[in-house]
């Protein structure tokens, strides 16, 4: 598989997410891409109506985290700074987590997963 492949398979992920924001199913979303995919995700996100923050994940991938509203925006820039278990409540709420979910991560520092079958 080639990086064009790579970049077309993160752009359907980034589908997906953008999809779930849009509908309003999750205040947020986010989703590890490939850096040299990153002019066609702003345009992507930008044509879409929403909004993104990226960092740096490593020299060849980034974090994109996608919303609909501009003070969600805020919102992530300021959980960041947050200690645990805060942060850690606070993420799983944005990204649209149950209570249950959530409480269970907390406690054993488990990731819940990336399906909405685990929301």
């Amino acid at each position: 598989m080639d990086d064009k492949d790579l970049c077309l398979i993160d752009m359907a992920r980034l589908d997906e997410n953008i999809e779930v924001v849009i509908l309003e199913v999750r205040a947020a979303a986010s989703i590890t891409m490939r850096s040299e995919c990153m002019l066609d995700i702003v345009e992507i996100v930008d044509r879409s109506g929403l909004h993104c923050i990226w960092d740096v994940v490593d020299p060849n991938h980034i974090e994109v985290t996608i919303f609909k509203y501009h003070h969600i925006g805020g919102i992530i820039r300021e959980i960041s700074k947050l200690e645990r278990p805060l942060r850690d409540w606070c993420y799983g709420k944005l990204f649209g987590y149950s209570e249950r979910k959530i409480s269970e991560f907390l406690r054993n520092g488990i990731p819940v997963g990336g399906n909405d079958a685990d929301r």
